[in-house]
């Protein structure tokens, strides 16, 4: 029993094993799936073999080579082992094009491995998790869900059989083109007579019957288009393995897979391709022949519809510029697959560049040159921009076109079918409507609010919304389309007032709702009460007006203005009127009274007393409202709040326009004025919520520095964490409110008798501190911050208390933070959470800087020198910290997000993303080097928003100068880095890649005349000579080695003629190496032993990679591979020209 279990576990493959070899991409061992079929096809020219797997339905197209390869994978030859065949047979190196074969082949399902595709498992599950995911769902159903039906093979193989094989007979189809061709001549006659033969509707009959006509006519037609794809793949013995019904934008379809036809030749795929439009002539001639031979009946109008689907039909097919058989045509005809999608990339991507190279450097020699060669179009570019450019042209004009046809005809057709027929009409009427507009509003519905947050994100990153001007240009934008969309609506304008009316009420009530939860526990918070109380009744009375109830919506309309004088005497109880000019005050004093007068006037004329009472108290309420209103807007002036008190302004003041000419001279203008005090309410309240949103204070910088004592420091933390926040809450609340806020401080300064002066967000400490611990020191500043932090809250909310104080504080040096957070603000209920969350990031990020490589060694007294001057920035997606060929100013750690890592591609002259940095990767490290090369080697932008650790030029060097410097394994891993990056072979890499290169490297020390390798041992490690000189021998005749590792030198001259002590024969020297080149990558590339001797001419330094990491290296870098297989073809016949 023990022997049987020893033996099973010597040939079990060990789970760690075999996952090395999974990992592995030259140790993985491809398997075909042996279930998968090729044929070869010839295609003119042209040769080449097509993959299909009959269980998944999957095809993949082969040339020779690929073919070649794909017979060899049986499961126990690794990748190397087939760039070693693909090398024997094809005379050139090719690891990157047989990796990226075997990865196409996994991800096609051709070999016995299968892909998992957990990143789009997760992709998916991430997808579901959006809200717009259900609609998008729902969107599909109706522009597209299929209802497969498998095994059609033997039903369409029995038709062509039985008859079907007839229709390629030469003289049939000779036949059915003069039946296309001589059809066209009754069709034309018909349509010029639209009264005998109507398109939508019957002769006699109403429109109902008409759509059930062309509804089963369409159904037919597509149904024989399928059946002829079908029956000519079956007509050059190929497969249809699937078919079955679907929705196509809300109507009934057909469709077949004819993916079987790619073992064909591109003139069969053609074929198969123009089968279906084909068809739709031939019915097409037939029917309207037979159509006019009885004009009058209800069969001739069903006939003339299928002519009508089967003319239209194949010139919609047809056209290349859609998906459909004429783009497939196309796409075989020219032999360019994907031509959509390519044609579309290539103008979004690489069109621009390609312009700017033709525009770009007009007047110099060598510009020219470089511009005529990067601007040069090939064939295929050339017939990508003219394929992309139309079809994006007909694409606009399609959706013009539907747009167009859907306003002027399809709603005009439902409004005639809803008038001429009774419940069943109207039935159909829903059905369509429902069918038509379901699928385009929720593609629509989707489409703009993805743009509208795109558009979002792209101008905030842009700061547009941080100027004022830019706010006020889309709050007009806002208006004039709420205002003006009824009128886009000419048959429909009157219901389309009245439900888009409604809608923009509840947007405004929403809006107010949101707003006033975002000032909760401040004194305003009442202002946004009335605000939305006066918004909730308003919509109440556009609800009615829209019933048809007048005179009910006036007195809601009128209530509506009631709650408007709590909104100014809100403003004026947490004011200091006296700040107040002149003609506030006049304004305030004065405007009561007319509104007095008006009231007991309009009281007297009122009917009843209900309008007596709406009456009077509408105009005394709306006067008083805007007495208080001058000093309002004053308040606001030069902050963001100002541009939504405007709009709601304005909005109130058509509310009162409204009430007063539907008292004195109600007409048809009631309704679009009423629109309008809607939109100014509900675009002003969406801006007001929305400036709560994006206000954002600007962290300060302050000079930073570690040497104070602890009183010191707390004393220069809370004056700038002070000043911070006052003047975050100035350019809020505007000028007029601060100056309150410090007035009242003054008073309460003097009165307790702080020795603490607060001046307009100075801060004039008096505190004695050598007679006081910091303890009492820290008492009274948090006694003077909550008295100030109160006097804030009254008018911004903690919400907003909470924000500006972590801006301020989040300015502050790390040191004062920390002597702030720890003595002042723990004991506040606001600045708690501030505190405790600086103790954790503070000890995050002294983790994270001790997990840094560059930091090893470092005392945690080193490290919090290092937090001192350190600051934590979260920067937006799209930021680049710095570009190649650019000074670093900055060391960064990122704690968070992703930061893309780009070089200039020496060939194409463009930028390429060569890896990512996660948390805890660095770059910059060269700041902390006086004397290092400190150009960046790579461009380094935020992938997404992501949270750093910086440390600036400036601080490092100030650290170095004080005794705080890199140890020497840190500065020789950074001088080794620069001397890789600088190497073609590691040019793609990321420095954060050489970095973790250098830790897997080994270290090898060779005297002079020391044989490093020997050709023909086996291969084991690749070499980078880091200084020294080694020369590179080859045989010239068989030589029988000696077995000590020395080498004998001749004449003790440079260019000696090495050769073996005591051999039978000699090996030239065919190269010398130096600092920076490499060798033994061609015998790790290729799985072959060292094809040279290589010696060392004088002390050398090595660095070594063993074949594992070698091989991992070269399978995720595509400009590595193509860089090592130029090399070993090139030093191989080198080596062969050398040795004749």
């Amino acid at each position: 029993m023990t022997t049987q279990t020893t033996l099973q576990t010597e040939d079990r493959v060990l789970p760690w094993q075999w996952l090395s070899q999974q990992i592995d991409a030259a140790a993985y061992c491809p398997a075909a799936d042996p279930s998968a079929l090729a044929e070869r096809v010839d295609d003119g020219d042209e040769s080449y073999y097509v993959l299909k797997n009959p269980a998944t339905g999957d095809y993949l197209k082969l040339d020779e080579a690929d073919y070649d390869l794909w017979q060899l994978m049986d499961g126990t030859r690794a990748v190397k082992e087939l760039v070693v065949a693909h090398f024997v047979k094809r005379k050139t190196f090719a690891y990157g094009r047989i990796a990226a074969l075997v990865q196409e082949l996994k991800e096609n399902r051709f070999l016995v491995d299968k892909p998992v595709g957990l990143y789009r498992q997760a992709a998916q599950q991430l997808e579901e998790k959006d809200w717009t995911h259900r609609w998008q769902e729902l969107a599909r159903v109706f522009i597209e869900r299929t209802f497969p039906v498998k095994g059609i093979d033997s039903y369409v193989t029995a038709i062509y059989r039985w008859g079907g094989w007839l229709f390629y007979n030469p003289i049939v189809l000779a036949l059915m083109w003069i039946v296309a061709l001589t059809g066209l001549i009754p069709f034309i006659l018909q349509l010029r007579q639209p009264e005998q033969f109507p398109i939508v509707g019957v002769l006699g009959g109403g429109y109902l019957e008409g759509i059930v006509l062309l509804l089963l006519a369409n159904t037919i037609i597509i149904f024989i288009h399928e059946l002829a794809h079908a029956l000519t793949t079956k007509r050059y013995g190929r497969d249809v393995p699937s078919g079955g019904a679907m929705i196509y934008y809300g109507l009934p379809a057909f469709y077949v897979n004819t993916m079987d036809i790619w073992l064909e030749p591109k003139k069969h795929r053609i074929a198969v391709s123009w089968a279906g439009p084909f068809s739709g002539i031939v019915l097409g001639g037939l029917f309207s022949a037979l159509a006019w031979l009885d004009p009058g009946s209800l069969a001739s109008q069903f006939l003339f519809k299928m002519a009508f689907l089967g003319y239209i039909g194949c010139l919609v097919n047809l056209n290349p510029l859609l998906e459909l058989d004429g783009y497939f045509i196309l796409v075989d005809a020219l032999g360019v697959p994907m031509l959509r999608q390519r044609a579309f990339h290539f103008i979004k991507r690489e069109l621009p560049a390609k312009l700017k190279a033709i525009l770009s450097n007009p007047d110099s020699a060598e510009g020219k040159a470089a511009t005529e060669q990067e601007a040069a179009f090939t064939r295929e570019e050339l017939l990508f921009t003219v394929f992309g450019l139309l079809a994006a042209i007909y694409t606009v004009y399609v959706i013009w076109f539907a747009l167009s046809l859907l306003h002027s005809r399809v709603v005009a057709f439902l409004l005639d079918l809803w008038t001429d027929s009774g419940w069943l009409g109207r039935a159909a009427v829903v059905a369509l409507g429902l069918a038509i507009f379901t699928p385009i509003a929720l593609a629509v519905g989707v489409t703009l609010w993805k743009g509208a947050l795109g558009a979002f994100r792209w101008l905030s990153k842009r700061n547009f919304f941080a100027q004022e001007r830019n706010i006020a240009l889309l709050s007009l934008l806002g208006l004039a389309t709420s205002m003006g969309l009824p009128l886009l609506f000419q048959q429909w304008r009157a219901p389309v007032l009245v439900i888009w009316t409604i809608l923009l009420a509840i947007a405004a009530v929403w809006s107010l709702l949101l707003t006033t939860r975002q000032y909760a526990g401040s004194d305003i918070q009442a202002m946004f009460r009335a605000l939305l109380a006066s918004a909730g009744l308003l919509t109440l009375g556009a609800v009615l007006m829209a019933l048809k109830h007048p005179a009910q919506a006036l007195v809601f309309t009128h209530l509506a203005v009631f709650p408007l004088p709590i909104v100014g005497i809100a403003n004026a109880l947490n004011d200091d009127l006296r700040r107040n000019t002149r003609l506030e005050k006049a304004l305030l004093l004065l405007l009561p009274l007319p509104g007095f007068i008006g009231g007991v006037l309009l009281a007297r004329w009122a009917e009843t007393l209900l309008e007596a009472f709406l009456a009077a108290g509408a105009t005394f309420s709306f006067f008083v409202f805007l007495a208080f209103i001058p000093s309002l807007l004053a308040a606001y002036v030069h902050t963001r709040f100002i541009t939504p008190w405007a709009l709601l302004t304005l909005g109130a003041t058509l509310l009162g326009l409204f009430n007063a000419l539907a008292l004195f001279a109600p007409s048809e203008t009631l309704p679009w004025i009423l629109l309008a005090t809607l939109s100014f309410w509900a675009v002003g309240s969406f801006v007001y919520l929305s400036a709560g949103w994006r206000l954002s204070f600007s962290t300060p910088s302050w000079e930073r520095g570690f040497t104070l004592s602890a009183e010191q420091r707390l004393r220069h933390a809370f004056a700038r964490f002070f000043e911070a926040l006052f003047e975050g809450f100035r350019l809020a609340f505007g000028d007029r409110r601060a100056q309150s806020v410090d007035d009242d401080l003054d008073i309460i300064a003097v009165t307790a008798d702080w020795d603490v002066e607060l001046d307009r967000g100075r801060v004039r400490d008096e505190l004695n501190l050598k007679e006081m611990t910091v303890l009492e020191q820290a008492e009274r500043y948090r006694e003077v911050l909550s008295r100030a932090i109160d006097l804030m809250d009254n008018w911004a909310g903690r919400k907003f208390i909470t924000r500006a104080a972590q801006a301020a504080y989040d300015g502050l040096p790390w040191p004062e933070r920390e002597v702030l957070g720890r003595y002042v603000l723990t004991g506040t209920t606001w600045g708690g959470a501030i505190a405790h969350q600086f103790a954790s990031a503070h000890g995050e990020q002294f983790r994270a800087l001790r997990s840094v490589p560059l930091f090893a060694g470092f005392s945690q007294e080193m490290l919090d020198q290092l937090l001192a001057v350190a600051r934590r920035s979260d920067v937006a997606a799209g930021t680049i910290f710095v570009k190649e060929g650019q000074p670093y100013s900055d060391f960064a750690l990122v704690m968070g997000g992703e930061v893309e890592v780009w070089k200039i591609d020496a060939s194409s002259g463009c930028s390429v993303m060569v890896g990512e940095l996660k948390r805890g990767a660095t770059f910059g490290s060269q700041v902390f080097l006086p004397d290092a090369e400190n150009e960046a080697q790579a461009t380094y932008r935020a992938a997404v928003p992501t949270d750093v650790l910086l440390i600036d030029r400036v601080s490092a060097l100030k650290l170095a100068e004080q005794g705080l410097s890199l140890n020497r394994e840190a500065t020789a891993a950074s001088r080794l880095s620069q001397m890789l990056a600088e190497m073609p072979l590691f040019a793609e890499l990321s420095p954060h890649q050489i970095e973790a290169l250098i830790r897997r490297m080994g270290r090898q020390s060779v005297s002079k005349g020391q044989i490093i390798v020997r050709q023909g041992q086996p291969r084991q490690y690749f070499y980078i000579i880091q200084s020294g000189e080694v020369g590179v021998l080859a045989k010239t005749a068989r030589s029988e080695p000696r077995s000590d590792s020395e080498v004998a030198f001749h004449d003790g001259a440079p260019n000696y003629k090495p050769v073996y002590a005591g051999d039978k024969g000699s090996e030239k020297l065919v190269a010398q190496l130096g600092k920076g080149e490499h060798f033994g990558e061609t015998s790790l590339f290729s799985n072959q032993p060292y094809s040279a001797t290589c010696v060392a001419l004088s002390p050398v330094e090595l660095l070594t990679l063993d074949e594992f990491t070698f091989d991992r290296l070269i399978a995720t870098s595509h400009q590595m591979t193509h860089y090592v297989e130029q090399v070993s073809s090139g030093r191989l016949k080198d080596m062969r020209r050398k040795l004749g």
